[in-house]
């Protein structure tokens, strides 16, 4: 099947409520309609959800772990992503867009930083942490509007220093 990819990854956490929302009917309704034929999910330590109804237009694929997850970011024409800030450098200097929902369920506040820094500009869509907001930034999701470089990838060599700096002093903190 051809045509464009989502990637949804929760890296090594549980996010139960990402990989239950990513098997919804109203998510792959609306992968359907922004002409998404292929969705894969990587849903760590978080059960597979049961099988969602069938859709005939939108082949779906659920695995736990692999080594490298880069084939995959590599492949989707728009990574959906908890937080996490090694996904997010990982995604983002491959120039893929990217749109994250923070995992409310971790101690730690620093995804929500570093995505809403990331989010003001202009690299990424951040959803805060509920997932039912995926939705309706897919809905309005405008790929013109996120930061690009002069070949078109998203923030694919822009200001990748930038991007590291926030990083690591996310992780800093």
């Amino acid at each position: 099947m051809s045509g464009k990819t989502v990637f949804v990854t929760v890296g090594t956490t549980r996010f139960d409520a990402l990989v239950n929302y990513v098997a919804s009917t109203p998510f792959r309704d609306e992968l359907v309609r922004k002409g998404f034929t292929r969705l894969v999910v990587q849903h760590g330590s978080t059960p597979p959800p049961p099988p969602s109804p069938f859709h005939p237009s939108l082949e779906t694929m659920y695995y736990s772990y692999k080594p490298d997850l880069q084939p995959d970011i590599l492949s989707a024409d728009l990574v959906i992503s908890h937080a996490g800030s090694g996904t997010i450098l990982e995604t983002l200097t491959a120039g893929k867009a990217m749109l994250v929902v923070a995992n409310a369920t971790l101690m730690d506040h620093h995804q929500t930083d570093l995505a809403l820094e990331l989010h003001a500009q202009g690299h990424l869509v951040y959803c805060g942490d509920n997932v039912e907001k995926i939705v309706d930034a897919l809905r309005d999701l405008d790929f013109a509007k996120l930061r690009k470089d002069g070949k078109g990838n998203f923030t694919k060599g822009t200001n990748v220093g930038g991007l590291v700096r926030v990083i690591l002093e996310e992780i800093a903190s």
